[in-house]
């Protein structure tokens, strides 16, 4: 139950950044949407283009009098690209990093989404980054997934 959780927590945070996630010893530092977590970031939305489309891309950057501080937040930047003829979520990118106590990590991680039917689902989930717990050898990764619904 416990790393499933997590893990779970960590899924809902890639397709729904609002809630935020259930990250162990973090508390609430994942949402940033909160009053509490609002003065560490700028927002912004600009025009540009996504993988040849036609986007308005939702930005959530640390204001950069917070940039060395890894232990007040954990989400560095989050970029949401909406499809500006239909408003749809079409990709997402991340990074996350926090150091403080038992763990340290950073991570780098981006998704993009295509239309399946009347659904929207994973197409592409890039992941690089790197974990450290203590007592434990710390784990970098690199990888891709490329989804085929065919």
């Amino acid at each position: 139950k416990g790393i499933e959780k997590h893990v779970k927590a960590l899924q809902d945070f890639m397709f729904k950044p609002a809630l935020g996630a259930d990250v162990p010893f973090t508390g609430d530092k994942t949402n940033v949407f909160t009053p509490k977590m609002q003065k560490y970031y700028d927002y912004s939305i600009v025009r540009e283009q996504y993988k040849g489309v036609d986007v308005y891309t939702f930005i959530v950057e640390l204001k950069p009098a917070f940039v060395g501080n890894r232990q007040q937040t954990v989400v560095r930047y989050l970029k949401t690209y909406f499809n500006r003829d239909n408003m749809q979520v079409i990709g997402r990118t991340y990074q996350l990093k926090y150091a403080k106590g038992v763990y340290d990590f950073d991570v780098k991680m981006g998704i993009d989404i295509e239309p399946l039917g009347d659904k929207y689902v994973p197409k592409v989930v890039s992941y690089k980054g790197t974990w450290d717990v203590v007592m434990k050898k710390r784990e970098t990764a690199d990888f891709t997934l490329n989804f085929d619904y065919e």
